[in-house]
C-alpha cells in the first residue's frame, strides 16, 4: 500500500509500505478523505510543535474518514463496509481529567499524526474499534472527515459560554475560526466580527453568517469593533490565528468583564499579553482540541445528520493523493484563497 512520508522539512512524498496487520480490538480502515491542517503544516514546515517533534520520516493527518474493511478479534460494532470518521484523540481513560470528563487534557492521551503516533495519509490503517464513529449512508465523507475541525469550534464557543445575542469577534478565519463562526451563529450570537487578511477567507466568513469581515491592514480592526459597540467592545472573543498582533486585538476588544478563548497555534515558543489587561477582569482560557466528555464529535454528528451544519463552503481545494506534496505546499504557502485542503486517497 502507499503512504504519505514527511521525509524533511517541506518534503513529503509517496512510498510503498506494509499494510498493517489487525490486533484484537482494532479494525482495518480504508482510508478515504484526509484533511490538511494548520497543525500539519507547522510540522512539515519546522519539523516540530514544541516539544512534540518529528523522526524522519513520519506519517501525517488527523482530520480522516473512510470504510471499515476488516474487523478483529472482539470487535462488536462493525461488520465491514461502514462509512466511519476516525476520531484522532484516544485518552486513557482512568487519570483524573478523564474521569471528570475531560479526556482532551488527559496527560496520556496519544493523537493521530503526532509523534510518535503515525498519521492518516496512508491507504489503509488499522484504529480501535471504540475510537471511530459510525456515519449515516447518505453522509459525504468530505462532511464526515471536517468533524473533527467543527468539533474544535463546538468546543470553543463551548468553553466561552457564547450567550444569544452576545457579540463576537474572531480573529483569523481558517478552518478553526470559520467552525467557530458557524457555531457562533448555531447558538445564536449577535453582531459577529471577523478579521482576516485573505480576501477569499473574509468572503467565505461573510457568506457563513459574519456581519463584519475585515482586512485589519486596510481597518483598525479594535477601533472599527469599538465605534460598532458604543466604545465597550465585545462579550466574547476568539484567537484562532496564532499571532502575538491578534491575541493584542483580541483582548484589545474585549468588553470590560468579557471572555476570551485562545485557539490558535503559535509558531513561536512564546507569547505576550499586556498586563494591563487586568484591569477589565477578563476571563481567559485556553481551548485544547475538543472534548469528548463534552461528546463534541458526537454534538457535531448531530448538527450535520440534522442539516443544522452545513461546512462545505471551508473545503476550497481538493487534491488526489499523488499530489500531497503540492497539496502541503499550498497551504502552507497560503495560495489561492486555500482554506482547507483535502486529500482524496481513493483517486
Amino acid at each position: 500500500m502507499k503512504a504519505a512520508f514527511l521525509e524533511g522539512i517541506g518534503k513529503i512524498a509517496l512510498r510503498e509500505t506494509d499494510k498493517p496487520s489487525l490486533q484484537k480490538g482494532e479494525v482495518l480502515v480504508r482510508v478515504s478523505r484526509v484533511g490538511i491542517c494548520g497543525s500539519d503544516v507547522h510540522y512539515f514546515k519546522t519539523g516540530k510543535i514544541g516539544s512534540q517533534v518529528v523522526e524522519f520520516p513520519f506519517i501525517l493527518g488527523h482530520e480522516a474518514s473512510g470504510w471499515v474493511e476488516e474487523v478483529g478479534e472482539g470487535c462488536r460494532k462493525f461488520q465491514g463496509g461502514e462509512k466511519v470518521f476516525i476520531e484522532p484523540a484516544i485518552s486513557c481513560g482512568k487519570c483524573e481529567w478523564c474521569k471528570a470528563g475531560r479526556e482532551n487534557i488527559c496527560p496520556e492521551v496519544i493523537f493521530l499524526g503526532t509523534p510518535p503516533v503515525k498519521g492518516a495519509l496512508q491507504e489503509y490503517m488499522t484504529y480501535p474499534e471504540d475510537a471511530l464513529f459510525p456515519l449515516p449512508e447518505e453522509m459525504d465523507l468530505e462532511k464526515a472527515m471536517l468533524m473533527e475541525v467543527l468539533a474544535i469550534g463546538v468546543h470553543s464557543v463551548d468553553l466561552a459560554n457564547v450567550r444569544e445575542g452576545e457579540k463576537v469577534a474572531i480573529f483569523g478565519c481558517g478552518p478553526v475560526g470559520l467552525s467557530i463562526l458557524l457555531i457562533s451563529r448555531i447558538r445564536g450570537a449577535g453582531e459577529i466580527f471577523c478579521s482576516e487578511l485573505i480576501p477569499a477567507r473574509r468572503n467565505i466568513a461573510k457568506a457563513l453568517g459574519a456581519d463584519y469581515a475585515i482586512d485589519p491592514r486596510e481597518v483598525d480592526i479594535v477601533s472599527f469593533i469599538k465605534r460598532h459597540t458604543e466604545g465597550k467592545g465585545v462579550e466574547v472573543t476568539f484567537e484562532a490565528a496564532g499571532e502575538q498582533e491578534t491575541l493584542d486585538q483580541c483582548f484589545e476588544s474585549m468588553k470590560i468583564g468579557g471572555r476570551s478563548v485562545i485557539v490558535g497555534i503559535p509558531e513561536k515558543d512564546r507569547i505576550y499579553f499586556n498586563p494591563d489587561i487586568r484591569r477589565k477582569e477578563p476571563l481567559i482560557l485556553h481551548c485544547r482540541r475538543s472534548c469528548q466528555g463534552s461528546k463534541d464529535t458526537e454534538r457535531t454528528l448531530t448538527l450535520l445528520k440534522n442539516g443544522i451544519l452545513d461546512p462545505s463552503p471551508l473545503i476550497t481545494h481538493r487534491y488526489p493523493f499523488v499530489q500531497v506534496q503540492e497539496a502541503f505546499e499550498t497551504v502552507r504557502d497560503y495560495r489561492d484563497g486555500v482554506v482547507k485542503a483535502i486529500i482524496n486517497l481513493e483517486v
